[in-house]
């Protein structure tokens, strides 16, 4: 019996961990997008004052302000097909 729940334990920490461990995957690949992407232009704070925007003929985005017109949510699809 002890042996059988011990199983259990190690069984669903395990599945707990992987999914945990997905979880944050996801969350890193998007940061690491904007910053390899993005940032440049846009900057780390995503207000369109990043280091490559003073020498662009037009000016980034405020990637901020676009998100709070949308209910503070960044409208992902439109700005990819701007892109």
């Amino acid at each position: 019996m002890e042996t059988s729940a011990f199983k259990w334990f190690i069984i669903i920490n395990t599945i707990i961990g992987f999914s945990a461990y997905a979880s944050a995957q996801n969350v890193d690949v998007g940061n690491a997008e904007y910053q390899s992407s993005c940032a440049a232009c846009h900057g780390i704070d995503a207000k369109g004052d990043g280091p490559v925007s003073k020498e662009l003929k037009t000016p980034p985005t405020d990637l901020t302000v676009l998100a709070k017109k949308n209910n503070g949510v960044l409208p992902f699809n439109s700005l990819y097909e701007i892109i």
